[in-house]
């Protein structure tokens, strides 16, 4: 994947993506602590309302109308043009087109808290659960305009920096939040240490991203001429935004209309692996982004076609190595972390792991490269497209087969627009045919997952008598080994598997050579 890149480039990649685990490692363990304490703590209801609360207000992206991926396209670009001024009249225009949506989210929120008991099934009073929504609203409106924030510092490549503010809120978070589940479970006080924190970490990467800016930047006189240049892109983002709320998002909402508020928890859960798998395996995106834009913006399109076919592969091949132990000792995963024993959230759980490996392989670097190489219209289509077929086939099924049908109604679609449409567009676009690109991309990694399946099937049946615990940890472990010898052997070319063995042989050479 390096070899594409000079050594500033490298280096730069392999510090981001460093930064993007350790934070992704920390907020595994927040996620794994804070979901049970909520879980085991909270009722059914009441967690399945945190869920959707999260998931209604991931719509607020709506208002962003795409200038967040804006401003990391033209902060990349600017870092080459160095038209710092018309940069910060663009970022003046956005802060208060931002500050305007802020405003709109919080007076929002009262009338749509209102009509929550006619939109959803609560067993209980729902006045305390409007509570909590008003608050969430008008903090989430307050906070909305910062988010520019770690947008410019990853256009910047300052994705350390933000990575290590995130990194301190999140343990304040994490902290404070374990306290109140313990010792005063109360959703309101939860929302407001929530919201609090995120205001302040927004707060310190907009300070960070000042301070690494040039010496002779300034805030600019509001543009609407520039606004309409931005929202050119903008728009096209922001349908693509808008679709993948409709992917990810819309799955809750229509669980807690069709069945009820209560089984969006199991659900959920399901969910947030599947995610957790998606943020173990794309790491590297975060500085592929404005590697591309700067890249795109300079001509260098053999750079571009390298890094969308190398990083294409390695992703793919992270995700057979994170995927197969996951997929295999989920049941137990969910048993010992949530006693969690329901067939129909383990099923979903196998189903939407599915679909994120689809995603993860074939669709998500292809759709980051192309996204900042004007693109976007067409990733725009293949987006609407999959909303749509997502929403029908999740309608269609959830009242006959309940959240076992909504997984099925982001798995079909998911892997029909992978195949007929982002693989497709990716391999034009990188200059080769449609298999060769499968084959240089994701073909050997598949191939690996199926050797490493076949060998450890025989083990598997071995472990059926051992504790729970056991099994996880130790065949996990087992299972990531066997995967990652046969990844090794059959997924990394020949000029790889040299270059890895001659590392290893210096690094023993001295090892020796200290002793």
């Amino acid at each position: 994947m390096e070899s594409s890149l000079n050594s500033k480039q490298a280096q730069t990649w392999r510090k981001s993506t460093l930064s993007n685990y350790l934070l992704l490692f920390l907020r595994m363990a927040s996620v794994l602590i804070l979901t049970r304490g909520l879980f085991l703590n909270l009722s059914a209801e009441d967690y399945g309302f945190w869920a959707l609360l999260w998931s209604m207000f991931g719509y607020t992206l709506l208002l962003d109308f795409g200038f967040g991926t804006a401003v990391q396209k033209w902060t990349s670009q600017t870092r080459v043009n160095g038209d710092w001024g018309r940069y910060g009249s663009l970022l003046s225009s956005l802060l208060a087109c931002y500050g305007l949506m802020g405003g709109l989210i919080a007076l929002s929120s009262l009338p749509i808290a209102y009509y929550l008991p006619q939109w959803f099934h609560f067993s209980a009073d729902p006045r305390p659960f409007q509570l909590i929504f008003i608050l969430f609203g008008v903090g989430s409106g307050l906070i909305f305009p910062t988010g520019l924030a770690a947008e410019i510092l990853r256009g910047l490549e300052q994705i350390p920096l933000r990575n290590r503010i995130q990194a301190w809120t999140l343990l304040a978070q994490t902290l404070g939040s374990l306290l109140l589940v313990q010792f005063y479970p109360d959703l309101f006080s939860l929302t407001f240490w929530t919201l609090l924190t995120t205001f302040i970490s927004n707060l310190l990467m907009l300070r960070g991203a000042l301070r690494v800016l040039p010496e002779n930047f300034k805030l600019g006189k509001p543009s609407r001429k520039l606004l309409r240049e931005v929202a050119s892109f903008s728009v096209y983002a922001w349908l693509i935004t808008l679709t993948n709320l409709v992917i990810f998002r819309s799955d809750q909402l229509i669980i807690g209309a069709s069945i009820g508020v209560g089984a969006i928890a199991g659900y959920q859960i399901a969910n947030r692996l599947a995610d957790l798998f998606r943020q173990l395996t794309t790491q590297v995106h975060d500085y592929l982004g404005p590697l591309a834009a700067r890249a795109y913006s300079q001509g260098q399109k053999e750079l571009l076609n390298l890094t969308l076919l190398n990083t294409s592969r390695w992703v793919s091949l992270l995700a057979v190595l994170m995927g197969l132990p996951l997929a295999w000792f989920l049941p137990e995963l969910l048993s010992l972390w949530l006693k969690l024993d329901s067939p129909e959230v383990r099923f979903s759980a196998w189903i939407l792991l599915a679909s994120m490996f689809v995603q993860v392989s074939l669709r998500s670097t292809g759709t980051q490269v192309l996204l900042m190489c004007q693109r976007e219209k067409t990733l725009m289509w293949g987006a609407l497209a999959e909303a749509v077929l997502n929403l029908s086939v999740s309608l269609l099924l959830a009242p006959r087969i309940g959240i076992l049908g909504v997984a099925l109604g982001t798995l079909l679609p998911n892997l029909v627009l992978a195949l007929s449409f982002n693989l497709p567009l990716a391999s034009r676009a990188s200059g080769v045919s449609f298999a060769r690109f499968f084959r240089q991309t994701s073909a050997s990694a598949w191939l690996a997952g199926g050797i490493s399946a076949l060998l450890f099937w025989p083990l598997s049946a071995l472990m059926g008598s051992w504790p729970a615990l056991l099994r996880l940890l130790g065949g996990g472990f087992l299972c990531g080994m066997i995967t990652l010898v046969v990844l090794l052997g059959v997924g990394l070319t020949r000029e790889e598997q040299k270059t890895l063995l001659s590392k290893l042989r210096l690094q023993k050479r001295g090892i020796l050579a200290s002793v």
